[in-house]
């Protein structure tokens, strides 16, 4: 008799948030349906064959593009739609799931921390993350 085994491919959440974080990311601060990263839009993949994209990477879509249903690549100036991945991705080439933070919710970021320092981004990149997140810059 032969087994269909399922194997877990991202690694678990953790109770201790992420370095950029404020706060723990409760169910409260997570975006409650679920969305895909475009991959190729990450670079290629390293020595592993991996594309690993880092918990508090600032993703966006155009309007068109989430009418449309396409997932989320790196932020752009003509980007509607802003958030920040929750989790990190360790292979987007085989598990494109993303969780986003959920925007205006009071998550605390600390932009100093991101893996792309907010002040890295564009203007209008940055404008849009503050607006929609509590910032600050975090002392280590």
């Amino acid at each position: 008799m032969s087994t269909n085994l399922r194997s877990m491919v991202a690694a678990t959440p953790t109770l201790i948030p992420p370095n950029w974080s404020g706060d723990a990311l409760g169910r409260e601060y997570l975006m409650p349906a679920g969305s895909k990263i475009d991959n190729t839009a990450f670079g290629s993949a390293d020595a592993t064959g991996a594309i690993e994209i880092p918990s508090g990477t600032v993703v966006g879509r155009t309007i068109a593009e989430r009418n449309s249903g396409s997932p989320f690549g790196p932020a752009a100036d003509t980007d509607g739609e802003f958030y920040i991945t929750a989790f990190d991705i360790t292979n987007a080439l085989v598990l494109d799931d993303v969780e986003l933070c959920r925007p205006y919710a009071g998550l605390v970021v600390k932009e100093n921390f991101l893996p792309t320092a907010l002040s890295a981004l564009s203007v209008t990149v940055q404008a849009a993350i503050r607006a929609r997140y509590t910032c600050t810059v975090g002392v280590s």
